[in-house]
């Protein structure tokens, strides 16, 4: 019998049929038309037997490249074995497996959807069904693909994974953590299912949980940039600034131009009173992306800080001149101006910044203007 087919199916073997070897003494026993018919069943069966043995070289040679990787090469030999018996549909399941993995998501779900044609789902091949109408961002039929995978097994990690990220989307946060948790539980190595998880914590105000899921995920990947930011974030939202700066250092060693880490670091310094390590942290932020307007309003404010207006100001001209419904740098220009007595520039920009929806600037105006 062959062996059942998975991305860890073993070489299969033949039992079927076994070799035949002619003998002289067969060839006397029952005249010269007996022995020809014999001859020819033999012949017929060494003909099966050969050409069963090809398939199975050939789908051991899938099977084989499928597990190191070598999708392509998986690819060709399935279809040589497939010629040799296309009536082995299990093949199907592996060929569209090696597909998914190179991308090529069209052929992946034509050989799925023939393999299911002529055999019955299961957990591999629903968790395949479903990671594929994620990719192609059929969510509806996604979520319900993966819904079936935990009919199979309630307890498969990416399935419980993908749902998770489907409640968290749709705001339902408390189911999103019950997916997580299911799927860190199943799988404990499942890096992004911590990360995730911890994001979904923040939503719930459960920041120090955040703080010890991001860790984890850390602990399983120390190259985890996105890991290292969020728990920076959180750091932050904790006040604690020193540990917020030295992950945003971390992820910078990580990904080295990526402007939000300094721009990230220069606001937990800027809390931290360390305004002028602040503003170069918001000059490394422009270097890399000179149209960030944040970076600028930023700035301006740590300028201010030092008691540079005229700076201030002319950092909030840059921010708006790159973003006119900015509505925080009008607030801080006002701020900035009233330092260099230009009351009524002052008096204006919180007015544009009242329109644009900032509501502490009516105290400034009710305050100063009126």
């Amino acid at each position: 019998m062959l062996v059942s087919i998975g991305l860890n199916a073993q070489a299969i073997q033949s039992t079927e049929i076994a070799p035949v070897f002619i003998s002289k003494d067969s060839l006397q026993l029952n005249g010269i038309i007996t022995t020809l018919d014999q001859l020819d069943s033999i012949t017929k069966k060494i003909v099966i037997f050969k050409r069963q043995q090809a398939f199975e070289n050939e789908y051991n040679t899938g099977i084989s490249n499928l597990a190191d990787k070598k999708y392509a090469t998986a690819i060709d030999a399935f279809k040589r074995a497939y010629k040799l018996n296309p009536q082995f549909y299990k093949l199907l399941y592996s060929k569209a497996s090696a597909f998914y993995e190179l991308k090529d998501y069209t052929n992946a779900v034509l050989d799925l959807d023939s393999f299911l044609l002529h055999e019955e789902s299961n957990e591999q091949v629903a968790l395949l069904y479903a990671n594929l109408k994620y990719v192609l961002n059929n969510k509806t039929e996604a979520q319900a693909a993966y819904k079936k995978v935990l009919n199979f097994n309630a307890n498969n990690a990416k399935a419980n994974y993908y749902l998770g990220v489907f409640a968290f989307e749709n705001g339902d946060y408390n189911e999103s953590l019950n997916y997580f948790n299911n799927a860190t539980i199943s799988d404990p190595k499942f890096m992004v299912a911590f990360h995730d998880k911890a994001s979904t914590k923040r939503k719930l105000g459960d920041l120090v949980g955040a703080v010890a899921d991001y860790s984890k995920a850390i602990e399983l990947d120390a190259t985890f940039v996105s890991a290292f930011i969020n728990r920076a974030t959180v750091f932050f939202n904790l006040k604690q600034y020193d540990k917020s700066i030295d992950d945003y250092t971390q992820a910078s060693s990580l990904e080295p131009d990526n402007y939000l880490i300094y721009n990230g670091r220069g606001s937990a310094k800027f809390d931290n009173g360390d305004y002028i390590g602040a503003i170069k942290d918001f000059d490394k932020t422009i270097l890399i992306k000179s149209n960030y307007s944040f970076a600028y309003n930023n700035r301006a404010a740590a300028k201010y800080k030092l008691k540079d207006y005229k700076g201030a100001v002319d950092d909030c001209n840059l921010a708006i001149q790159l973003d006119k419904a900015y509505g925080y740098a009008f607030l801080n220009r006002g701020i900035a101006k009233q330092m260099i007595r230009d009351q009524s520039g002052a008096c204006e920009d919180w007015r544009q910044a009242r329109e644009l929806g900032i509501k502490s600037a009516e105290i400034y105006i009710n305050q100063d203007c009126e």
